[in-house]
C-alpha cells in the first residue's frame, strides 16, 4: 500500500522538482529585465502547469479511491435476522421426542428399544441443537450493542466524508 502511493506521489513530485529547477535564477533576474526574460518565464511557466496537471490527477485518484473505500459508510448496519420461530420448532420437536422416549421407556421388545435409543439420540441433538440456538441469541444481541454503540460513528464518519468529498460534476 505504501509504495502505491509513494508511486501516486511520485509523478507530481517530479514535476514539482522539474518546475523548481527549471530556472532557479529566474526570479532574481526579473528584477533586472532583459530580453531573454520572457522566454525563461514561458519555460518554467510550462513546467508549473506540467505540476498542476499531475497534482490535480494524484488528488482526482486519491478521491476517487476514498470515495470506493468509504463508501460502505453509506449503507446502515443490520444485525442479520433472528428467527423467533426456530427456537418454537426447536422446543416442540423436542417434546414430542420425550413423549416417545416416555412411551417407549418400558417396552422389552428390542426393535422398540432401538427406535427409543434413537430417539434418545434425537433428544441429546436437539438439546445440542437448542444451547447453539440460545448462545445465536445471546450473540445477535450483542451485535445489536455493538451496531448501536457503532452507527452515531458511522454517521458522523458519514458526514464529515460527505462535507470534504468533491462535488459530482
Amino acid at each position: 500500500m505504501m509504495l502505491w502511493s509513494q508511486s501516486g506521489r511520485e509523478a507530481y513530485r517530479n514535476a514539482y522538482r522539474a518546475w523548481r529547477e527549471a530556472d532557479p535564477s529566474l526570479e532574481r533576474d526579473a528584477a533586472t529585465g532583459g530580453a531573454q526574460l520572457g522566454v525563461r518565464a514561458d519555460r518554467v511557466a510550462a513546467e508549473a502547469a506540467k505540476y498542476c496537471e499531475e497534482r490535480r490527477a494524484f488528488l482526482d485518484r486519491f478521491a476517487l479511491d476514498s470515495e470506493q473505500k468509504l463508501a460502505w459508510l453509506e449503507i446502515p448496519t443490520d444485525a442479520p435476522p433472528v428467527l423467533p420461530a426456530v427456537g418454537d420448532y426447536v422446543s416442540a420437536q423436542t417434546a414430542v421426542v420425550r413423549r416417545g422416549i416416555d412411551k417407549f421407556a418400558k417396552d422389552p421388545d428390542p426393535g422398540i428399544q432401538q427406535v427409543r435409543n434413537m430417539l434418545e439420540r434425537e433428544n441429546i441433538a436437539l438439546s445440542v441443537l437448542s444451547a447453539a440456538i440460545a448462545a445465536r441469541e445471546k450473540a445477535a444481541e450483542q451485535v445489536d450493542l455493538a451496531i448501536g454503540a457503532m452507527e452515531p460513528a458511522r454517521v458522523k464518519a458519514l458526514e464529515l466524508n460527505r462535507a470534504f468529498a468533491p462535488e459530482p460534476s
